[in-house]
This record gives C-alpha cells, sequence and structure tokens, in this order.
C-alpha cells in the first residue's frame, strides 16, 4: 500500500489527483482518490521504482522521483501545492495575473479561471497566490 497526503486541502472543487508513473515505461500505473483532506491510498503496488505526480485544479503540479516500493507500506510526506496557474500551463506567470485581474470583484460560483482557490469569488485572495506563487513551474519538488 501506498498513502500519503497530496496538499494542504482543502481541496474543495479543485479536482486533485496523485498519479503513480512507473519509472522505467513512464506509463501510468494507477490514479489515486484524494480526499478533501489531501489523504490518499493506492493499494496493490508492485515492487519497483516509481514517480508520484500531485496536480490540482489552477495550481502547479509536483513530482516526486525514486520512489521505491518493495512489498511493505509506503507513507510519502505531505506535498503542498503551489496555487496561481490560472491558465493550466503548469506554471504561474503574467498571464495568470491577467486572467484574475479581468475578472477580479466578480462572484464565481463554477471555480473558474480567475477564481484560484474556489472559494466562489474572484478576490485578493486570488491575486494573493498567483503574487506569491509567481515564477513557479512545475513540476515542482514534492515538498
Amino acid at each position: 500500500m501506498l498513502q500519503g497526503v497530496a496538499g494542504a486541502g482543502p481541496f474543495v472543487a479543485s479536482e486533485p489527483e496523485v498519479r503513480l508513473v512507473d519509472s522505467t515505461t513512464a506509463q501510468t500505473i494507477a490514479v489515486a482518490d484524494v480526499a478533501d483532506n489531501g489523504d490518499f491510498v493506492i493499494n496493490n503496488v508492485a515492487p519497483g521504482v516509481y514517480q508520484l505526480r500531485a496536480d490540482s485544479l489552477r495550481h502547479v503540479s509536483a513530482t516526486l522521483s525514486g520512489l521505491t516500493v518493495d512489498g511493505s507500506d509506503v507513507v510519502v510526506p505531505a506535498v503542498t501545492l503551489r496555487g496561481g496557474d490560472a491558465d493550466g500551463d503548469d506554471a504561474v506567470a503574467g498571464g495568470d495575473i491577467s486572467a484574475v485581474v479581468a475578472t477580479f470583484g466578480l462572484a464565481d460560483p463554477n471555480c473558474s479561471t480567475g477564481d484560484i482557490n474556489c472559494d466562489g469569488f474572484v478576490s485578493g485572495a486570488d491575486i494573493s497566490l498567483v503574487v506569491g506563487n509567481f515564477g513557479t513551474v512545475g513540476p515542482a519538488p514534492w515538498e
């Protein structure tokens, strides 16, 4: 069993995903369901060396490489996914600031492009995420 925490959560409406990838073939072995608090479990993982990739809508992805599974349970450390990727290119850059500014002040019940934190409004909190994580490019290290 492989278990861990995919992020600092909560992941309400941000569609988190953790994928287990075979390091040799680059084939996706499993996709974990991620709980609102970020917990995930992947069962029945064959011994081998893998990569974990965590993704979430409007966040930069993170990767943990060289993960060795030897038949015993493996618990991976928590990872914080950096918010601010409004345009989905796995980087926080100028286009992301433009997307948030263009929708600033609007109610956003569907958690669209400018609502980075998916709280239903495009606000200063969303701008803060973009500015605070500006320059982050994925996949980022798993930390």
